[in-house]
């Protein structure tokens, strides 16, 4: 997978995280944009940045949503071909980190993917896997009482 593309929506990602606050209040006075909608098409492609329920859309087939979850952003890119596509997924749980990256080996095997790479190191458990030319690394992260989920799916080697 062209790794242009993903490393160009990282940015995106953490822009659509700044405008919200953590008790949920708006800024007064500033404009109410809907992170859910913001889009950036070029010639070679496309990126999507979504948040809240709508991030999660997209999931690799087999690959659930966290039971539990809280849904927070994605970032889907589409890029001009076929090979081009990847999408990074965020949500939190308070499960410990290596609980959760066994629900999800689990639920890769289900899904007919072959587990690469599976460890875990401090506050982070990481799992790597293959099926049919797509990726799938999947993190969850301590930070403090609450687990940071992160999914990255995409075609590619």
């Amino acid at each position: 997978m062209n790794q242009r593309p993903i490393i160009a929506a990282a940015p995106l990602l953490a822009l659509a995280a700044c405008g919200a606050s953590g008790d949920g209040a708006a800024d007064k006075g500033a404009p109410q944009v809907n992170p859910a909608d913001i889009s950036v098409a070029t010639p070679g492609g496309r990126v999507d940045v979504r948040s809240g329920e709508a991030a999660l859309a997209g999931l690799p087939e087999g690959i659930p949503v966290y039971p539990g979850a809280e849904a927070q952003q994605g970032v889907q890119v589409r890029g001009a071909g076929p090979a081009n596509q990847g999408q990074i997924l965020g949500f939190r749980t308070g499960d410990p980190p290596a609980q959760v990256i066994n629900f999800y080996a689990d639920r890769a095997l289900r899904a007919r993917y072959a587990i690469t790479q599976q460890m875990s190191a401090g506050p982070t458990a990481m799992l790597t896997a293959t099926r049919d030319g797509q990726m799938l690394n999947i993190s969850a992260t301590r930070m403090g009482d609450v687990i940071q989920i992160q999914i990255i799916a995409g075609l590619g080697q």
